[in-house]
Parts: structure tokens; sequence; C-alpha cells
């Protein structure tokens, strides 16, 4: 996360890992553990939208394609 965190400047950066085929229950589930939350897909989409606020990502997705090309 401190990485990324240089790597983009001021924008708000948290670290999170996403299990996207996981038997998550009803009811709470997700948790964080040293700051980086563990959840599932629709979750983060939460966690992101509601963190963004006036962040440009397009902007950001160049800076962090630039600093961490893709291993394929």
């Amino acid at each position: 996360m401190e990485i990324v965190q240089t790597a983009v400047g001021n924008v708000p950066v948290t670290g999170a890992l996403c299990f996207v085929a996981a038997d998550w229950p009803l009811f709470g589930g997700s948790f964080i553990v040293q700051g980086v939350h563990a959840l599932w897909p629709r979750k983060l989409t939460d966690r992101i939208v509601g963190a963004a606020g006036d962040v440009k990502v397009a902007q950001v997705a160049e800076v962090l394609t630039a600093h961490f090309p893709s291993a394929t």
C-alpha cells in the first residue's frame, strides 16, 4: 500500500483482498486485518464508490499502469 500511495500521491489508498468465488455469510462476513479489507466484489465496489470523492479515476489508472505494468 505504501508503494501505491507513493505512486499516486494525494489520493486515498486502502488495501483490499477481494475474494470472487468465496462462500460469504448472508450478513456480515467482511473484516479488516492490519488495515487491509477482506471482502467480496459487491462490498468492495461499495467501499470504492463511497471513498472515491473527487478522485480522477482515469488519471490514477494511467499513473498505476505506468508504475506497475501488467505481468502478462
